[in-house]
């Protein structure tokens, strides 16, 4: 029979106690202090009433067309294999 004493950190004392020989643990016991009960929970605050929404960006106005960009007349079709 083997005992191993271990100290924890926070307090406390741990004790395992085997069968020699890396048979299995007989028995463990565990002298850490009692955890500290869990503070309770804060009421969740109201949640903020949403912000309302921005404005659409108006989209620029589009100048009327130029005659200098205007696209070219369409060129005849050429046909296949001509060069």
């Amino acid at each position: 029979m083997c005992t191993l004493i271990g100290r924890r950190r926070g307090g406390g004392v741990l004790v395992l106690e085997g069968a020699g020989g890396g048979g299995p643990t007989v028995s463990a016991r565990d002298s850490a202090p009692p955890a500290e009960p869990a503070a309770p929970a804060e009421p969740a605050a109201p949640a903020e009433p949403a912000a309302p929404a921005e404005p659409a960006v108006p989209a620029e106005p589009t100048r009327p067309a130029d005659a200098r960009w205007a696209a070219s007349p369409a060129e005849p079709a050429v046909p296949a294999g001509a060069r």
